[in-house]
């Protein structure tokens, strides 16, 4: 979890020095961040109404693909590649806001139904130490990557790395499956 939201904070700070390199108003800029906010909300709420007895780890494949590409979608359109409207953009941030809720809320549930109970305050204190250690080292590092390469750059390795960090948990959790169902149940 701490690698998903080492990719997230790596491009997250750049948002308005994205939306100046696409060439909208620096107006849009506040309807850019209400329109992520407001996806990671909706999508949260939503993930109880229609996806509760779904696999948790089955949404955060799928959540961390769709966002990944989304992410990648967004630098593709920051370095010129994709040219598309103000309200599309924000409608492409509502989509990400969408995902990344799918990628990150049902951690929280795996790691409380997979985790013996003996264990739960370390784990979770381990989680969340290098998340924290995460989220402090990304900033800097995108803004150098984005000095280095263009503000796209950001969007464009985390949006990519984010769908092949699915694509791995996709492999892991299929392999996790195959290896339990060779073990006999007691």
């Amino acid at each position: 979890m701490a690698l998903g939201y080492f990719l997230i904070f790596l491009y997250d700070g750049l948002i308005a020095l994205l939306v100046k390199e696409i060439g909208f108003s620096s107006a849009l800029l506040g309807a850019s961040v209400a329109s992520a906010g407001a996806g990671g909300v909706i999508g949260a709420l939503l993930l109880e109404q229609f996806f509760g007895q779904r696999d948790p780890s089955q949404l955060m494949i799928a959540s961390g693909l769709v966002g990944g590409l989304l992410i990648a979608f967004m630098g593709h359109v920051g370095r010129g590649d994709i040219v598309i409207p103000a309200a599309a953009f924000c409608l492409l941030l509502f989509a990400t806001g969408l995902a990344s809720a799918g990628f990150f809320v049902p951690y929280r549930v795996v790691l409380q139904k997979e985790t013996p109970l003996e264990l739960l305050g370390r784990v979770a204190a381990v989680g969340e130490g290098l998340s924290a250690a995460a989220m402090m080292a990304a900033p800097p590092l995108g803004a150098g990557l984005a000095e280095i390469a263009g503000v796209a750059a950001p969007y464009l390795v985390s949006g990519y790395a984010t769908a092949c960090l699915a694509f791995v948990l996709l492999f892991v959790r299929r392999r996790v499956n195959n290896r339990n169902d060779l073990v006999p149940d007691d």
